[in-house]
């Protein structure tokens, strides 16, 4: 299982780091999802675009840490 950290954008308060938990925890392949407003640590097996494409789809930006 590997661990990808990844560097937020544009998360504001406890509503947006809940919404983005869910986005990420559906993509295929995410078993523990940690997230503040300015960092996503993600453990699993998803490809580093899925999860980036998620932070997109959901309204945020985000890059690798």
């Amino acid at each position: 299982m590997n661990e990808i950290q990844l560097a937020l954008q544009g998360l504001s308060c406890a509503h947006c780091v809940s919404t983005l938990e869910r986005a990420l925890g559906q993509v295929p392949g995410t078993h523990q999802i940690e997230v503040s407003r300015e960092r996503a640590r993600v453990q699993g097996s998803a490809p580093v675009e899925r999860l980036l494409e998620a932070v997109r789809t959901a309204g945020y930006e985000a890059r690798l840490a």
